[in-house]
């Protein structure tokens, strides 16, 4: 695996999605890159950013963690206490329009005996993910 699996899983998924309607897919050897998919949702579904009251500087905590591990340049845009956002940047050549992943940070609060797995716990059983923010 690529010593930057997250850069490289980040630039495949962009390429892909950018080129589909254009040319048939390369074989990529996606398993090492799921893997890490599911292992990055889990540990950001860990992250309690219940609102209110927010604390989404624990989210852009994690994701700075991951994009500076990565070489991603990032920004932190703190607007309140607790209350902010992060902006990664990977640069293209131009050549390719722009291609913008959005999410936000917080969820709201939840009940925890309401919950097959704690809600927090990114757990998987039976093949599904368990956590707040990752139903569909």
């Amino acid at each position: 695996m690529s010593p930057r699996p997250f850069l490289a899983f980040l630039a495949a998924t962009c390429w892909a999605v950018a080129l589909a309607a254009q040319a048939p897919a390369p074989r990529i050897a996606w398993g090492p890159y799921q893997d890490l998919a599911q292992s990055l949702m889990q540990q950001y579904l860990r992250v309690d950013t219940s609102n209110p009251p927010g604390n989404e500087m624990r989210a852009v905590a994690f994701w700075k963690n991951v994009f500076d591990r990565e070489g991603i340049e990032n920004h932190i845009y703190e607007f309140a206490p607790g209350r902010g956002n992060i902006l990664a940047i990977l640069h293209g050549d131009g050549s390719a329009r722009p291609l913008i992943p959005l999410n936000h940070e917080d969820v709201v609060t939840s009940v925890a005996s309401r919950w097959q797995e704690p809600p927090f716990s990114g757990a998987i059983r039976d093949g599904e993910l368990y956590g707040r923010g990752s139903e569909t």
